[in-house]
């Protein structure tokens, strides 16, 4: 796949989460942000991570819960953790792992909510993304 079809489907993939999510997300830092990557082939490539916030929630064990088997229903391999933040409230956490993407991650608490995702390593070169949108 090449860069652009793996840029596009990990963004569409972030804004489904953020639809089954709710609430208002903004993109921290714009647009992904593309990484050199190796292709299986030992050939060079492109990757993108993208990170999206929103306010914290009431519950946000519940909605880690929902993201969780939203993101299971497409096939990605889950693992849960929580810990404590500094401030004493509790921050649950999913990763999910698998295609369309590489990582994607939810953190929630009453204080901030966030995503982060790293893309599958696509076909192209990492200068052609650099400062700015590739024209394709």
């Amino acid at each position: 796949m090449n860069a652009d079809k793996v840029r596009s489907s990990m963004q569409n993939f972030v804004r489904d989460t953020t639809t089954e999510a709710g609430g208002e997300w903004t993109s921290v830092g714009g647009a992904p942000s593309p990484d050199a990557c190796v292709l299986n082939a030992g050939s060079s490539g492109v990757s993108f991570s993208w990170n999206q916030q929103a306010a914290g929630i009431a519950d946000p064990e519940s909605l880690v819960h929902r993201i969780e088997k939203y993101w299971e229903a497409q096939g990605l391999m889950i693992s849960e953790r929580q810990g404590q933040r500094g401030d004493g409230l509790t921050l649950y956490t999913v990763l999910g792992e698998g295609e369309p993407v590489r990582t994607i991650s939810i953190n929630a608490s009453e204080h901030r909510t966030s995503i982060q995702v790293e893309s599958l390593c696509g076909k192209g070169d990492v200068s052609d993304f650099i400062g700015g949108e590739s024209d394709g």
